[in-house]
């Protein structure tokens, strides 16, 4: 993963966090003991692993495309209000 894509992926993590008004720690702590290293995800200078990636995508509906292409929407059922 180059830098660019670290980084970019980190801004969307934030971005999908900040959508629900949640802290670091409200937003990760149910997905990981130490919800504070993901702060280091969001700015770009840690890697986000695949499994904990999986898990937040689970827990918090979010679009995989999104994630990791920028593809919307950012939120799965995002896809089906848009239908109706």
């Amino acid at each position: 993963m180059t830098d660019s894509q670290k980084e970019k992926i980190g801004e969307r993590l934030k971005l999908a966090r900040l959508s629900k008004n949640a802290t670091v720690v409200e937003f990760y702590s149910p997905l990981t003991a130490y919800p504070n290293n993901l702060s280091s995800v969001e700015n770009g200078s840690r890697n986000l692993g695949s499994r904990l990636a999986h898990q937040i995508i689970s827990f918090h509906n979010l679009n995989p495309d999104w994630l990791f292409k920028g593809e919307k929407p950012i939120y799965l059922d995002q896809q089906y209000r848009d239908w109706e």
